[in-house]
């Protein structure tokens, strides 16, 4: 049964604030920490104002590890992580989480991103006078690395690095928005495309391997960074500093039990998850396997977490990709490396993008539940659903959706099948897809679908029926500004 947590006090707009007054660290951050340590471009006043410190934060005095969270691209740390680590965690008798709300919602330029997670990284084991752990989502997890790799002076500060879904490699998902050089778009969308200069950067000379004792957990069926499973993995770290390195693939280690059924990008919804967080933040290294309880692979979220918070956890994906279609200024090829790294070496050998598109492609396979055989005898007014979309590539344009139905302790047996087509960026003649003139937002939106979806079907006022077109999609994310196609 799952312990029901108490408010943590956090569920207000000022979890956003980048205008946040912190104190002064007792040691010297700026310009360097280190002698090795890249210098800051960004003023401290404004790294420090970035740093969200709750109210009850007990600065490491009450015997829990201070825990720095980091936000993904188009998202503050504060509405990423309010409905599920940021509460699990405030709730819990090992961490105490403050968090990064990066000014652009880190779509500007990945290296400056870079450059408030370093400081903040300083900054928290300074106030606190003790190594903190980082936990970090989507893009963070790239600015954790990259402040591993040219700050140096981070690494002696941190006891734990947790990675969910991660993108150390880059998203082949990122040439949907940026697909070539003259089109307009977010400077870490350019960053994060498979191959860049940057995540080539990052990997070259050690990059690839983890600096501190890291787990990383990831999806094969993520929506965003693909490919995402194996040796290709975007978010797998080697281990060759000996530091200690978890790769996680839910799919790989859960099998056919619900924990693994289709989680996307959201991987803070995952009890796995969940789980290693715990075991590498109480024990210490990298989270282990072997040291979890195999029960948690019979739920679908973390206990704690309720379908609101699953729900509000989801429906980040909106104010994501509003965010990143909205930002400016943008660019129209990929941002010149920072100077500190222009002259060095690339050992990194580049992935092949037909064999890369190829492969994720075939991560989206149907997985089938494997559930109990024995279903409880009465069922209260009160059983949680969520729905999960598994999703296979067709290329004839039709996603085929087995959607999962399922109570919180998963003993309900219940199948059902939808077809749902999509528009892309060639409509069909009878589509509604001329409300989204551009192509970029139509791939955009196909992108989101197995979040949106069950969001959007769990709204019997919506009547969309079985058939949801791009403009259905854009009425439930809101307006979008529209653009004549390019082609």
């Amino acid at each position: 049964m799952a312990r029901k947590l108490p408010g943590h006090g956090h569920s207000h707009p000022h979890v956003n604030s980048i205008n946040n007054v912190n104190p002064h660290p007792s040691i010297s951050l700026d310009p360097k920490r280190s002698v090795d340590d890249a210098p800051y471009r960004i003023h401290e006043i404004d790294l420090r104002s970035a740093i969200f410190i709750p109210r009850q934060f007990k600065f490491g005095q009450d015997g829990r590890v201070a825990i720095l969270l980091i936000p993904g691209t188009g998202s503050m740390g504060g509405e990423t992580f309010d409905s599920n680590f940021a509460k699990l965690l405030s709730s819990s008798t090992f961490g105490d989480p403050v968090w990064l709300n990066v000014p652009g919602r880190m779509c500007d330029d990945a290296s400056k991103n870079a450059e408030f997670v370093a400081y903040a990284i300083n900054y928290m084991s300074a106030i606190c006078n003790s190594k903190i752990a980082v936990i970090a989502w989507s893009q963070g997890t790239l600015s954790v690395q990259w402040s591993l790799k040219y700050w140096p002076s981070t690494r002696t500060q941190v006891r734990n690095f947790i990675s969910l879904s991660g993108v150390f490699r880059g998203t082949i998902g990122a040439r949907l928005l940026a697909p070539t050089n003259g089109v307009p778009c977010a400077p870490a969308i350019w960053q994060q495309k498979r191959n860049s200069n940057f995540t080539s950067t990052l990997m070259s000379n050690g990059g690839g391997s983890a600096y501190v004792p890291t787990t990383s957990i990831y999806s094969s069926t993520d929506e965003v960074v693909q490919p995402q499973f194996g040796e290709r993995a975007s978010a797998l770290l080697h281990d060759e500093r000996g530091v200690g390195a978890t790769n996680c693939e839910i799919q790989a280690v859960v099998g056919k039990k619900p924990a693994a059924l289709m989680y996307t990008h959201f991987s803070m919804l995952n009890p796995l998850a969940w789980a290693l967080t715990e075991d590498a933040i109480v024990n210490g290294g990298p989270g282990r396997l072997d040291r979890i309880d195999p029960k948690c692979y019979l739920h679908t979220k973390p206990p704690g977490l309720n379908v609101l918070d699953v729900a509000k956890t989801k429906a980040l994906s909106v104010k994501c990709g509003k965010a990143i279609t909205g930002f400016t200024p943008k660019c129209t090829e990929e941002p010149e490396l920072p100077i500190y790294c222009v002259g060095e070496s690339k050992k990194y050998m580049s992935d092949n993008e037909e064999d890369l598109e190829q492969a994720s492609w075939k991560a989206g396979v149907v997985i089938e539940a494997v559930l109990p055989a024995t279903p409880p005898a009465v069922w209260g007014n009160e059983v949680e659903r969520e729905l999960d979309l598994m999703t296979r590539h067709d290329p004839d344009k039709t996603q085929q959706k087995r959607i999962l139905a399922y109570d919180d302790e998963v003993t309900q047996r219940k199948l059902h099948h939808a077809q749902i087509k999509w528009s892309t960026a060639n409509p069909e003649p009878n589509d509604d897809a001329s409300e989204l003139k551009d192509p970029m937002f139509q791939a955009f939106f196909l992108c989101l679908s197995h979040i949106l979806v069950p969001t959007i079907r769990d709204s019997e006022e919506e009547g969309l029926g079985n058939t949801i077109g791009p403009r259905q999609i854009s009425n439930a994310l809101g307006s979008f500004p529209s653009f004549e196609s390019r082609e």
